[in-house]
């Protein structure tokens, strides 16, 4: 069911619940002067969408995603979804639930 949420969801209940992993992750980010946040999939399946709200793929839990922090990225939320890098290094969006800050590089 997770994998059919679509953007238009990302509201205020979204936002509460990605507040403190966005936080944690962007203050430990800033610190060491990374430019690249790493997550941890929790979730079977996490969808992966186009900034403009289209469906990429699924990712499944335990697969590693990447994308940029605060120290490259003013803004690297979108409407309260974290933004991540695809493998050609273009951005996308997905759930903050679905990702675990593991560090930064």
């Amino acid at each position: 069911m997770r994998r059919y949420m679509k953007m238009s969801y990302a509201g205020a209940v979204v936002a509460a619940m990605a507040a403190t992993a966005i936080v944690a992750g962007s203050s430990t980010a800033q610190a060491s002067g990374c430019t690249v946040n790493i997550y941890l999939v929790n979730s079977t399946p996490a969808a992966v969408w186009t900034l403009d709200g289209r469906f990429i793929k699924d990712k499944k839990a335990g697969d590693t995603v990447k994308g940029p922090n605060s120290n490259i990225m003013n803004i690297n939320t979108s409407n309260g979804w974290r933004k991540v890098y695809l493998a050609d290094g273009q951005l996308a969006m997905m759930y903050p639930g679905y990702l675990n800050y593991t560090g930064c590089q």
